[in-house]
């Protein structure tokens, strides 16, 4: 079971740094462009952040887990 929500938060994060790099790469597109769009600028900022709070939130998760989980196993 363990394993498998490994495995799964893992798959999360890939999709969520996929998101991210191609966020970057067409927020580098947009700035580099003669006339730079800042709303456009300001839709891939929020989206990169989006993803990196999903990360973090996910990362959160896990220690809380970690942290607690071991001591809330019966040994009999």
């Amino acid at each position: 079971k363990m394993k498998a929500q490994m495995a799964d938060m893992m798959k999360q994060m890939d999709a969520r740094h996929s998101a991210i790099q191609e966020q970057l790469t067409s927020l580098d597109k947009v700035v580099q462009t003669s006339a730079p769009d800042a709303k456009s600028i300001l839709n891939h900022i929020a989206e990169i952040l989006k993803q990196c709070d999903g990360m973090a939130k996910m990362h959160g998760r896990s220690m809380k887990h970690k942290m607690t989980g071991p001591k809330d196993r019966k040994t009999d």
